[in-house]
């Protein structure tokens, strides 16, 4: 029998389906998410978790630049999955808002 023991699980986009413009919408999708139980049983395995920034995750799908909210969902993306205060990714955000 074979046994898997990833070493790294990436999300390639589409993380949620939140297509909104609502923050707090945004945020409950997120939320769900990482509260669902099969979730929660991944997460305790403690394999690292990367994901990719898509357009659903963005906002609205497709919507790229014209997307009003990008730096506000920008930063629930980083919330949700945890990215400590000092990333990169960061820059440039908080001064937007």
């Amino acid at each position: 029998m074979y046994h898997s023991h990833p070493i790294l699980f990436l999300w390639m986009g589409d993380n949620i389906y939140a297509d909104t413009t609502d923050m707090n919408y945004m945020r409950q999708k997120y939320d769900d998410k990482k509260r669902n139980a099969e979730y929660q049983k991944f997460l305790s395995a403690n394999i690292p978790v990367m994901a990719t920034w898509d357009d659903h995750d963005f906002g609205s799908n497709n919507d790229g630049k014209h997307y009003p909210k990008r730096v506000e969902s920008q930063l629930e993306f980083l919330r949700h999955f945890d990215i400590p205060a000092d990333d990169p990714r960061y820059n440039g955000t908080r001064r937007r808002l």
